[in-house]
C-alpha cells in the first residue's frame, strides 16, 4: 500500500536515526508471547534484551534493517515494541486508529522508533496502559512515515483514562476527537502508565474544523500516570492537550505547534512544572490556551491546574502568549512569558468572576512582551453584559496587595511579577535550530527567595525553586540531551 511505500523512501539519514542493532527475527510467528529475536519473555517485556513481543497478526518485513513491522488499524492486546524492529502505523482510510484495548499493556522499550502516516493515531483505551519508558540517551520517538515530513502527517498519541471531566453525560464520560473513544470517570488517581523521554513529531492531523487530532492528547488521564520528559514537535493542531483529568507532568517541550502549544479544557486539575514552548513564525496561535468548558463555563469540576516554571516564547509577532478563558481558575507561578504582543490575557466574564473571587493566582512571573497584560475590558457575556470595567483592569488586578475592583476587594492574586527582559541570547522561530530557553544568570529570572507554589507551602508535587522559567540559569538545560527540532 502507499503508506507502507512512503516509509521505504525515507532518506538514509532518517533510517539510520531510527536504527538499532537487532537480533534474529522470527516475525512473531508463534503468537504466544515469544519475543521477536528468539529471546524469552519476562512477563512485562522490559527485561528481554530489547526485543519485541508481537502477535501473529503483525507482519514484519525482514528485508529492511531493522525489520519494519506494520501495525494496521485495529484493536490489540499486550505487545512489546523494541528497537530490534521499527514500527509503521498505517491505515488505508481514516480517521482510524490503533487501539490498545482495556486490560492490555503496550510496552515500548528505549530507543524504539515508530513511524506513522495517514489519518490514524495510537490510542490507549480506558483500562489499558502504555509503558513507554525511554532514556535521555535512547528516547522513544514517534515520527512521520513520509519521505518529506510535515505537520499533520498522522494523528498522534492519545491516552484515555478514568479521571474526572466535565464534558460528558452526567459529567462522567466524554467521546474523544478522531474517533478515539470514551474517557473520563470518577477515579482521580487512575494510572494509564508511563511516558518518559518520548518525542512525538508531525502529528495533529485535522480531520475537519470540529474534529482534530493533537500531537499528544491526555483525555481524562489520572494522577497515577507518570509524564516526564515529553516533547510534541510540529503538530498541525495543538501540541499537548489535557481534556479534563488530574494528570501531573514535569519537563514538557512543545515546539512549532500549528495551533496552541499547551492546551486544556473540560475540568483539568493537574499540576505541571518545567515546560518550554517555542512557537514558530509560520503557524501557531497561543503558547498556552486554558479553558474550562466552552459550552458551560461554570461546569464542574472546574479547570483549576497549578503551573510553575514555564518558559513560553512566542514568534516575536502579534500573538497572545497565554490566554485564560471560559471560566477557568488556577495558578501560574515562576514563569517567563516572552516574545509576544500580549503576555497574559483573561477572557470572558466567567473567567473574570474567578479573578474577582480570588481563584486565579499569577505570581513571580517575568513578562517580556509589547504589553504585559491585556487591559481591554472583559468581553460581553451571552446576554451582552459586561461584568467588570475600568478601573478593574488586568494590570490593576495583577499588582501586589489588595485591589478595589467594582466594589470587591481582590487579594492574593499577584505578587512579584515583573515586566523585564529575561536576557535570552537569541530567538529561534523555525525548525532545524535549537531554541534558546535559558535566560541570563544576571537577569530578572534569578533570585534568592522561593518563587514557586512552595512559597505558600501547599503543594508537595513541586520542586522548590528560586528562579523563574523552566531552565535554571545556573544549572543544566534538561532539554539538551534528548529533545530534537527537525524540519
Amino acid at each position: 500500500m502507499q503508506l507502507k511505500k512512503n516509509l521505504f523512501i525515507l532518506s538514509a539519514a532518517a533510517l539510520m536515526a531510527g536504527s538499532v542493532a537487532c537480533g534474529d527475527d522470527d516475525n512473531g510467528e508463534n503468537g504466544n508471547g515469544t519475543p521477536n529475536g528468539g529471546g524469552t519473555p519476562d512477563g512485562g517485556g522490559n527485561g528481554n534484551g530489547g526485543l519485541s513481543i508481537l502477535p501473529d497478526s503483525i507482519d514484519c518485513d525482514e528485508t529492511q534493517s531493522p525489520p519494519v513491522c506494520t501495525i494496521e488499524a485495529g484493536r490489540y492486546g499486550d505487545m512489546t515494541w523494541g528497537p530490534d524492529n521499527r514500527f509503521l502505523i498505517t491505515t488505508d482510510v481514516g480517521p482510524d486508529n490503533v487501539f490498545i484495548e482495556d486490560g492490555a499493556t503496550l510496552t515500548i522499550l528505549p530507543g524504539t522508533t515508530i513511524f506513522a502516516d495517514g489519518r490514524i493515531a495510537l490510542v490507549i483505551e480506558q483500562g489499558a496502559r502504555i509503558e513507554a519508558d525511554g532514556t535521555a540517551a535512547e528516547p522513544i520517538v514517534f515520527t512521520s512515515g513520509t519521505g518529506s515530513p510535515a505537520r499533520g502527517d498522522w494523528g498522534g498519541l492519545i491516552i484515555n483514562g478514568f479521571a474526572p471531566v466535565n464534558c460528558g453525560e452526567g459529567g462522567l464520560t466524554c467521546q474523544g476527537e478522531g474517533s478515539s473513544g470514551a474517557y473520563g470517570g470518577d477515579d482521580p488517581n487512575d494510572d494509564s502508565g508511563v511516558l518518559r523521554y518520548v518525542r512525538v513529531e508531525y502529528g495533529g492531523d485535522q480531520i475537519n474544523d470540529d474534529d482534530q487530532y493533537n500531537g499528544i492528547a491526555f483525555q481524562g488521564v489520572g494522577s497515577g500516570t507518570t509524564i516526564e520528559y515529553v516533547q510534541a514537535h510540529l503538530s498541525q493542531d495543538d501540541g499537548i492537550e489535557f481534556f479534563g483529568g488530574t494528570a501531573n507532568a514535569k519537563y514538557l517541550v512543545v515546539t512549532g505547534a500549528g495551533d496552541d502549544s499547551i492546551d486544556w479544557t473540560f475540568g483539568f486539575t493537574g499540576n505541571i512544572q518545567y515546560a518550554v514552548v517555542q512557537q514558530y513564525g509560520d503557524e501557531g496561535d497561543r503558547g498556552v490556551e486554558a479553558d474550562n468548558n466552552g459550552s458551560a463555563n461554570d461546569a464542574l469540576p472546574r479547570s483549576n491546574p497549578v503551573l510553575s516554571n514555564f518558559t513560553i516564547r512566542g514568534p516575536g509577532g502579534a500573538n497572545i502568549n497565554t490566554l485564560f478563558r471560559e471560566g477557568m481558575s488556577g495558578q501560574m507561578w515562576a514563569s517567563i512569558l516572552s516574545d509576544s504582543e500580549t503576555c497574559i490575557d483573561f477572557d470572558q466574564a466567567s473567567t473574570w468572576d474567578q479573578l474577582i473571587a480570588g481563584n486565579i493566582a499569577f505570581r513571580n512571573n517575568v513578562l517580556n512582551c509589547t504589553e504585559p497584560y491585556n487591559d481591554n475590558e472583559v468581553e460581553e457575556d451571552d446576554n451582552g453584559d459586561v461584568t467588570f470595567e475600568d478601573p478593574c483592569t488586568i494590570s490593576s488586578l495583577l499588582t501586589d496587595g489588595a485591589t478595589d475592583c467594582g466594589g470587591e476587594t481582590v487579594t492574593n492574586l499577584s505578587a512579584g511579577n515583573v515586566s523585564a527582559d529575561p536576557g535570552f541570547s537569541s530567538l529561534v522561530t523555525q525548525p532545524g535550530s535549537t531554541p534558546v530557553f535559558t535566560p541570563s544568570a544576571s537577569g530578572p529570572a534569578v533570585g534568592t527567595a522561593e518563587r514557586g507554589p512552595d512559597e505558600l507551602g501547599d503543594n508537595a508535587f513541586f520542586d522548590s525553586v528560586t528562579y523563574s522559567g523552566a531552565i535554571d540559569p545556573n544549572g543544566t538545560d534538561w532539554t539538551a540531551s534528548w529533545a530534537a527540532y527537525p524540519n
